[in-house]
């Protein structure tokens, strides 16, 4: 988090390297014994791209957005809309405006249909951003309006910034809160950081939306060690992969793909969960191939006890330039599940050696009390190849069988074409 804070913050000028990165693909899901299936359409369209070179700055057209559709002929084959970016960005000096749809500055996920504007003098940079307020989970527009404050303060080491927060909508107040954001970063020794998402609250709600400090240390080069609190409550916008255990990894590798999106829709809960974490890892430099050792503890509060869990995932691998293998238990206690454990094997592999092709696939045995003595599996395969004429081709396949009283074999599988477009570098003689 420390380094995309930081990262963010330096981003007020637009990269000069143009792209679009277009994306068709489909997703499938097949569920035998209940007779049941799904299969969706993926579209995705990442674009930043030059309009006007300025004197001191420039114009950019920025796009970012993702859809999945139902063929199926439902009402709304529209089943997840993602669109974060549809904007100009002019940057002129020390002073930045994004027009149209964009992601509020330092504003964690709040979007705006409207503007921003920023000045930036030394270390100091303020702004305002206002319009309508989409949706957090689906981005689709809603009748929200209002804006709010940018403040930040930041050099190449810290950042501390805070975004205001206040909609109105036809009932009256909306939301009010305020987002405080903070990072240190002492490469590659230390890195810290924190933020607090705090809101007026409704009646019987939290004044906390999110809340976190995370921590990561490296006292020697083959050490990392890492420690996390978090705390939320109604704005569930945080990625479920690092919070609940019973997300497989499936999951969590579709969004590292950037296939499918962390927003989980039905997750919302006005009750405030509370997350500890602490890992790490040992893994000395090598040439060949090297160890690697490491241990993830996480405990999860909740009023409900049925969502509170302590899950311990001691693991160990072999690694290499172009291949890694892993093998990981995880050890999960709920009271309403008992004990859970899964002993798991990762195997990723890259065949050539310009590393445009790479192959990682797990297996997973599960045991859990609802089995009945029976061992459940899970295995799951992912293929990427960089293609020549700036295609990338991502696929992948998994499978989970549970022994319960029926049993109900499932199966999934998504496949992605992306194309990769960048200007052709201008020769000397080229105007």
């Amino acid at each position: 988090m420390v380094t995309w804070l930081l990262a963010a913050a330096w981003a007020a000028e637009p990269e000069r390297t143009d792209q679009i990165v277009t994306g068709v693909g489909a997703q499938a899901a097949l569920a035998p014994g209940v007779d049941g299936d799904d299969v969706d359409l993926m579209l995705s369209e990442r674009l930043r791209w030059g309009l006007v070179d300025l004197a001191n700055g420039r114009i950019t057209a920025i796009v970012d957005g993702r859809f999945t559709i139902d063929p199926s002929g439902t009402d709304d084959p529209w089943e997840q809309t993602r669109v974060r970016s549809v904007e100009a960005r002019l940057v002129n000096g020390p002073v930045t405006i994004d027009l149209g749809r964009s992601a509020v500055y330092l504003g964690g996920p709040r979007l705006v249909d409207g503007v921003q504007a920023r000045v930036r003098t030394g270390a100091l940079e303020l702004g305002v951003w206002g319009g309508e307020a989409p949706d957090l989970f689906t981005t689709r527009p809603a009748p929200r309006f209002g804006g709010g404050p940018i403040l930040a303060l930041q050099d190449r080491t810290v950042l501390l910034s805070a975004v205001g927060e206040f909609l109105v909508a036809e009932g009256g107040l909306d939301r009010a809160a305020v987002l405080v954001q903070g990072a240190f970063s002492a490469p590659p020794t230390l890195e810290v950081s924190g933020r607090l998402d705090a809101q007026v609250p409704d009646d019987g709600g939290q004044w906390l939306s999110d809340g976190a400090v995370e921590a990561r240390l490296r006292p020697a080069d083959s050490v990392r060690l890492h420690a996390l609190y978090e705390a939320f409550s109604t704005v569930r916008y945080l990625g479920t992969g690092a919070l609940d255990p019973d997300v497989e990894r499936w999951i969590r590798r579709l969004q590292d793909s950037g296939v499918a999106d962390a927003f989980v829709e039905d997750l919302t809960d006005p009750r405030l969960y509370h997350l500890v974490g602490v890992d790490g890892r040992w893994q000395p430099a090598g040439s060949s191939v090297v160890p690697r050792i490491g241990l993830d503890a996480r405990y999860r509060y909740h009023p409900n006890p049925d969502l509170a869990y302590v899950r311990v995932g001691p693991n160990a691998a072999a690694v290499a330039e172009r291949f890694e293998v892993q093998a990981d238990a995880q050890l999960v206690l709920t009271e309403a599940q008992g004990l859970r454990e899964d002993l798991g094997l990762t195997l990723l592999v890259e065949p050539t050696s310009d590393g445009r092709f790479a192959v990682d696939t797990s297996a997973r045995l599960l045991l859990e009390q609802d089995y009945a003595g029976k061992p459940g599996f899970y295995g799951d395969l992912f293929v990427t190849w960089l293609a020549p004429a700036g295609f990338v081709l991502v696929a992948g396949g998994s499978t989970i069988l549970e022994p319960l009283p029926v049993t109900d074999p499932g199966f999934g599988a998504f496949v992605q074409l992306q194309h990769w477009l960048t200007p052709s570098p201008r020769s000397p003689a080229s105007p």
